[in-house]
């Protein structure tokens, strides 16, 4: 059991494969600032989780017009990709870290809870990577979160993926080439598979991710390797709300960095069904912190 804080600001950590977003509030409710950080999957690296939470907070801290002697006075609840595996959440729990408190949650619980407040809802996150949750109550129920080879079909990287997946067959001479494969390869400097394989060989979601914009403009213009991408990624989305809907949420919502980019693609249907989130997932985190104070 932690120790009441008094006087505590309480701070809401979203971090995901390609940034870190921290929400800095005082006691009041009052949003002091916001501060943005690097990748923040703990399951790829520990120490560049640590350093973005730390990186984002500072500048929050420091638009705030506080100094860093306030990091004791926060209590922060961080949700994180990658906290579904517990290894890599209790080594982020270990962390000799400077706030008061930190508790380590998923960012899909973060983000149920901005979304939905006290209503029971569902959501779905495409971003770098893909998942989705329901919560009743105060329970959450997770699927997805299983990384860019095992899952995250609906993914950014995902999408950036596939479309260097066909380059390379562009490249053998097995598929003819398109705008989006000729504009990517061109964006890539590359003009053999050899050199593109030496671009992608150790590359991470975030790396594919970039790509993700590229897919969809093409698709706009009706390009036929971006369209059969969007499609696959589409097919992914109405396969999970599909199963979310069947556990009758009184609410869905498709949160993430592509979001706005892949709902015009999603069947009309299931567009009808999606509701605006409450609120940020930043601040589903202070909502959390703000219960685990009340309750210390």
């Amino acid at each position: 059991m932690t120790i009441m804080q008094k006087n505590p600001l309480y701070l809401g950590i979203d971090g995901g494969g390609t940034k870190c977003k921290v929400q800095l509030e005082d006691v009041a409710g009052n949003v002091l600032a916001v501060g943005l950080g690097g990748p923040a999957n703990v399951v790829r690296s520990l120490r560049d989780t640590q350093t973005a939470i730390i990186n984002a907070t500072i500048q929050a801290i420091e638009q705030a017009n506080l100094s860093q002697q306030d990091f004791h006075r926060i209590i922060a609840v961080a949700g994180v990709a990658g906290a579904n595996v517990l290894q890599s959440k209790t080594a982020l729990e270990n962390w000799r870290h400077p706030f008061a408190q930190l508790h380590v949650t998923t960012d899909m619980h973060i983000a149920c809870v901005g979304a939905h407040h006290q209503q029971s809802g569902g959501v779905m996150i495409v971003g770098t990577g893909f998942c989705a949750a329901i919560k009743t109550g105060d329970q959450i129920k997770e699927f997805g979160g299983y990384g860019l080879y095992l899952g995250d079909h609906a993914s950014g990287a995902a999408l950036g993926l596939n479309a260097i997946q066909q380059c390379f067959q562009v490249l053998d001479g097995v598929l003819p080439a398109t705008q989006l494969s000729n504009a990517l390869l061109k964006q890539l400097r590359c003009h053999s598979n050899e050199q593109l394989l030496s671009k992608v060989l150790t590359a991470q979601p975030s790396f594919y991710a970039q790509f993700a914009p590229l897919v969809f403009s093409y698709a706009q213009q009706g390009d036929d390797m971006a369209l059969a991408i969007v499609k696959k990624a589409t097919d992914y989305i109405q396969l999970y709300a599909k199963h979310l809907l069947t556990l009758s949420p009184q609410r869905l919502c498709l949160l993430g960095g592509i979001t706005n980019a892949i709902r015009p693609w999603l069947d009309n249907t299931l567009s009808s069904q999606l509701c605006q989130p409450k609120s940020t997932p930043e601040a589903g985190a202070i909502i959390l912190a703000r219960q685990l104070n009340s309750s210390g």
